[in-house]
């Protein structure tokens, strides 16, 4: 990641990456590589640039952290775009196999999922 003095609002100092990255800090892993993420999403292995193949394996740390009693997330600023890594950027690397997927990838907002994961997780009263 560059943190070098920038401008708010360009390159690595977009409020979704911040946010995305916060997550990291805070032990959230991607979406997209969860335990179950193929119920919900295809991979297009041939799409995706070679040396970016490794962000797309199922991590299984994130059976370990677990899902804190909440679905897939097609929201989570934790998901990559549909295009993310694409070695032709028109198609799609990720293809979601069910609805609610309109903002796969989104760099927005937590999600109201990232929310309550993240209370549950933290033990945060109301959220436990």
């Amino acid at each position: 990641m560059n943190l070098k003095p920038g401008v708010i609002g360009t390159g690595c100092f977009r409020l979704g990456t911040i946010l995305h990255e916060l997550l990291h800090v805070l032990g959230f892993h991607h979406q997209h590589v969860a335990a179950n993420r193929d119920e919900y999403i295809n991979v297009n292995w041939d799409n995706i640039r070679p040396k970016f193949k490794m962000n797309f394996f199922h991590d299984h740390r994130n059976q370990l952290l677990g899902n804190f009693g909440e679905d897939y997330d097609y929201n989570s600023v934790m998901h990559y775009a549909r295009n993310a890594f694409s070695i032709n950027r028109g198609s799609q690397t990720l293809e979601p196999k069910k609805e609610g997927s309109e903002n796969m990838g989104q760099r927005i907002h937590l999600s109201r999922k990232d929310i309550i994961k993240l209370n549950r997780m933290y033990k945060c009263p109301g959220y436990v």
